[in-house]
């Protein structure tokens, strides 16, 4: 079975009377042969939620059949990786957090509407889940 992405799923919080938050998140499942993960094209429903807000984290946690040790993830936009590759040798058992870069520095991202593509590398592992979770902050 090729690999493939879940539809996104979108919970939206609002912390102590602040600013609202949300997060977006899908898993991928990688092919039952050789692991291989399509690129997911963010839908323009999921871009149009997402539109207004910024990227302040991003939450790779992966499944019971996990990717191959150190895999990658990029979140690329027309301008490049938003996380500047701090989603790069990923654990295959641990769950991380990591923020999006701005000019080196951790700091939140302000998603202006384009076209997003999320990227899986370098993981062999047959039929391997990860959930790609997006923390959005207003």
């Amino acid at each position: 079975m090729a690999g493939s992405w879940s539809e996104s799923v979108i919970n939206n919080v609002k912390e102590n009377g602040g600013s609202p938050f949300g997060t977006i998140e899908w898993v991928f499942i990688g092919d039952a042969a050789n692991g291989a993960v399509p690129d997911l094209v963010i839908p323009a429903a999921d871009r149009q939620w997402m539109a207004g807000k910024s990227f302040y984290m991003a939450e790779i946690i992966p499944g019971t059949d996990s990717p191959t040790a150190d895999y990658d993830i990029t979140i690329e936009d027309a301008s490049g990786d938003i996380f500047e590759d701090a989603l790069k040798d990923l654990s295959a058992t641990l769950r991380a957090r990591i923020r999006p870069k701005v000019n080196g520095k951790e700091d939140v991202w302000p998603y202006d509407g384009r076209p997003i593509t999320i990227k899986v590398a370098n993981t062999t592992a047959p039929s391997a889940q990860a959930t790609v979770r997006l923390f959005m902050w207003r």
